[in-house]
């Protein structure tokens, strides 16, 4: 099946529904589809923050590479290619990103520092293989935001307990990348909900992976803190997904 043939069905129209349907797609070749054809570059971000890293390196580095590319999409493929140097498994690999990145201009300085920092935590070759204690610790010790997004690609469950810690860093992108690895994950740990609650205050703009969570969890005490955001930016599709996983918890409850 070639990359065209990927093409996803999406309803145009109402775009916080156009939105939904591409954060809900789960086949990685339409969402790739998505990222090389789509104009609309809020989408392409959504997008982009759904591909495997490893999957799809080429796409993201040429992305990254790219002069007149959309600034936030740049920067989603920027954070894709950090969260690939976290999680490959190749050390050689990891050795030749540390001394010549990626080929992606100016921000290769950073992809290798990534790739010098995760080095440096590695005392034997072996230790790459299992990758989850060093990310940990990277998450922990570092506050690092491409840790926190690769723990939840790799989806070890032992990352949990971490990363609802990590709800509560001072940096808004750790929090945002931690409630999203967390739905990752599948969890509904009940110990989130005040740290997701409080994500809504501190993060209006920024706060739709928390939403998500909030409403999987299905806790009632963030229905009212949800409500509270409902009209700001773009929030809205959030919001709906999430009060609509609260009705759905309490159809299940009634119909027993």
């Amino acid at each position: 099946m070639g990359l065209f043939s990927a093409k996803p069905k999406l309803e145009r129209g109402d775009p916080h529904f156009l939105m939904e349907q591409v954060a809900n797609l789960e086949n990685q070749k339409s969402l790739a589809w998505i990222v090389k054809n789509e104009k609309n570059a809020v989408l392409r971000e959504i997008a982009i923050k759904k591909l495997n890293p490893l999957k799809w390196m080429k796409l993201l580095k040429k992305i990254a590479k790219k002069e007149d590319e959309d600034f936030q999409v740049q920067l989603a493929a920027f954070s894709k290619l950090e969260e690939y140097v976290n999680i490959i498994t190749d050390y050689e690999k990891l050795v030749k990103i540390s001394k010549n990145g990626l080929g992606i201009g100016d921000r290769d300085n950073f992809i290798r520092e990534a790739a010098e920092k995760r080095l440096e935590g590695l005392k034997t070759k072996k230790e790459i293989d299992s990758p989850i204690e060093g990310l940990i610790e990277e998450l922990v010790e570092h506050h690092s935001v491409a840790a926190a997004e690769a723990l939840g690609r790799i989806g070890d469950q032992r990352a949990e307990e971490p990363l609802i810690d990590a709800l509560s860093d001072d940096n808004f992108m750790v929090r945002g990348a931690a409630a999203k690895s967390l739905r990752l994950l599948g969890s509904k740990n009940p110990r989130a909900v005040n740290f997701l609650i409080d994500i809504l205050k501190k993060d209006p703009l920024d706060c739709g992976d928390a939403i998500m969570l909030l409403g999987e969890i299905g806790d009632p005490r963030a229905i009212k803190p949800i409500k509270a955001v409902e009209k700001i930016g773009q929030i809205g599709l959030y919001v709906d997904y999430a009060l609509r996983k609260f009705l759905e918890k309490k159809n299940k409850r009634r119909s027993k």
